[in-house]
């Protein structure tokens, strides 16, 4: 177990709690202690002495901005995560602005020991760094032993302007042994020269980003494929002196790997998910994308704003007079309004309301609420779909049976911006419209 001393900001103990076992599920041999104010932060940081700040967005006396301030004020370096149930994408990309390494919804915690150790990792590589500059100003020759003995590659480089004062170019002043192992050049091979001069062909884009740090002196990190080795590095690029950059990259190759083996099993286990429930629910159930929702789901006729019951009555009433309207038979109009009020139902209680509409086709209509909560992962599907009572809220209750059970078909999408669900019941009974076995309407192309 790797020992790690975490400060977790956060008002609710069992959250707190759940942080900590899931890093050390994650190998990690946990010492931490919860605060929620201010005054009992600083402290904190004054007392001891810290590997990780995790900090919840919201809480009644405290916010995860003023945690992440209190956190810059004190001058440590200390990685900084934000682990809340739910934020705004515009607060989360300010606060990453302001200093935060990364955020993490509550309810994607399997990417906490990935970003953890992704975090120490980078705080290892400035601690590094500025003992690097210290032992430049103690002595050359305790320069050079860190120099070439760290495992990091090191580059210092100049950087070349066209006649526009563009960057166009860089060249190579030192490099340390790791750079060598790394990138198969020897130091006297490159040295003095320029990657155009080494490269035919070099990627532009890296030199822009070179350039911007050598020209206005701030650092910079970020994730480089080299075509040149076939490898991906994450490199931190700072400013020595005005025209220059110095690059400290680590070989991140095998992670970058593992990251997408795993986006890769996440996309097959969905596929299967989809074929699976489709199957289950006899065509009644489809787990497809929010775009192929839309383009299913023909004209729109009305749409509310839900948030409150009363909206929802409201909800329910002009949908039965849209059905009659439509010439929708007495009893499959019940059961539309009761699938369709279900759905608007969910979107109210466990995401704060959405937004609803109603559309119409040829021969159906189509009640469709999209919100903004959570979301239901590929591994929750079945459960959802197929359990009865089964709550990823703890209230869900029978919603998503009722939802197919009333419906002709119910179309899902749903991921870490939200949810969208769509309940779709023909005007006439399903054997009328799509004679042949049981009258199912087989649209596989939304699964495949």
């Amino acid at each position: 177990m790797i020992p790690l001393r975490v400060l977790i900001v956060e008002d609710s103990e069992p959250d707190s709690l759940l942080l900590s076992r899931e890093l050390w599920r994650g190998g990690y041999q946990v010492a931490s202690m919860r605060v929620d104010t201010a005054d009992s932060m600083r402290k904190a940081l004054a007392k001891d002495s810290w590997d990780l700040v995790i900090a919840d967005y919201s809480m009644p006396k405290f916010s995860g901005m003023d945690a992440l301030k209190v956190l810059t004020t004190s001058g440590l370096d200390i990685p900084f995560i934000l682990v809340t149930g739910s934020i705004k994408t515009e607060l989360a990309v300010q606060m990453m602005n302001e200093g935060a390494q990364d955020f993490i919804l509550k309810n994607d915690l399997l990417r906490l020991v990935p970003a953890v150790a992704r975090e120490l990792r980078a705080s290892e590589i400035r601690r590094r760094h500025d003992e690097f500059e210290t032992s430049l100003q103690l002595s050359e020759e305790r320069f050079r032993k860190l120099f070439t003995g760290m495992s990091e590659g090191f580059m210092l480089c100049e950087v070349v302007c066209d006649d526009q004062g563009a960057p166009f170019d860089y060249r190579f002043l030192q490099v340390n042994p790791a750079f060598e192992d790394d990138m198969g050049w020897k130091s006297e091979d490159v040295v003095g020269k320029t990657i155009r001069e080494l490269v035919p062909k070099p990627d532009a884009h890296t030199i822009e980003w070179y350039g911007l740090v050598a020209l206005t002196g701030r650092p910079s990190r970020f994730q480089n494929y080299r075509a040149t080795t076939g490898r991906w590095y994450d490199e931190f690029v700072y400013n020595p002196e005005k025209g220059k950059f110095a690059v400290l990259f680590v070989d991140i190759t095998e992670r970058k790997r593992s990251e997408q083996r795993e986006i890769e099993v996440e996309k097959e286990k969905l596929n299967f998910y989809r074929q699976l429930l489709y199957a289950a629910t006899e065509g009644k159930l489809l787990i497809t994308e929010r775009e192929e929702i839309e383009k299913k789901v023909g004209t729109q006729t009305k749409s509310w704003d839900i948030k409150t019951a009363r909206d929802l009555s409201k909800v329910r009433k002009e949908l039965t007079d849209a059905a009659q309207t439509a010439g929708m038979e007495g009893t499959r109009i019940g059961k539309f309004v009761l699938g369709a009020g279900e759905a608007a139902t969910n979107a109210v209680k466990h995401a704060s309301g959405g937004k609803a509409s109603l559309h119409t086709t040829v021969d159906s209509m189509v009640f469709m609420v999209s919100d903004k909560g959570p979301g239901i992962s590929a591994l929750e599907l079945p459960e959802v779909a197929l359990k009865r009572g089964y709550s990823t809220a703890g209230t869900l209750g029978v919603g998503y049976k009722v939802m197919i059970k009333m419906g002709d078909r119910v179309y899902l999408a749903s991921g870490s911006e939200g949810t969208t669900v769509a309940v779709e019941m023909n005007l006439l009974t399903p054997t009328d419209l799509f004679p042949g076995e049981n009258g199912m309407d087989v649209i596989s192309g939304l699964i495949k």
